[in-house]
């Protein structure tokens, strides 16, 4: 296993002031936190983080037992190989790693 998309699922109330939306948002807050500590998770979107799992699997372990604990539902997608990102610009070769 190379690295892994760690997905945080969205609340899809569709008020924005609601309590799933703060907890949402309480918890992204902490997971920035979190993340701020490992130099292998790097933030993709809101809710979406890229672990690199090759010599530390810690920041998983933290990821997912901080979810459970705060009722977040999540997913993660396993990359066996280094994922190759395919780039905007025309033309250009695609690259390997973190974009």
């Amino acid at each position: 296993m190379h690295s892994m998309l760690f997905v945080v699922a969205m609340p899809t109330d569709k008020n924005i002031g609601g309590q799933a939306w703060n907890n949402y948002r309480g918890f992204m807050n902490y997971i920035t936190n979190l993340i701020a500590q490992f130099s292998n998770v790097e933030r993709l979107g809101d809710n979406v983080l890229l672990v690199n799992a090759r010599n530390d699997l810690a920041p998983l372990a933290r990821l997912v037992t901080s979810a459970l604990d705060a009722g977040m539902p999540y997913r993660l997608l396993v990359f066996d190989d280094e994922p190759q990102w395919i780039p905007a610009t025309p033309n250009a070769p695609p690259t390997s790693g973190h974009p």
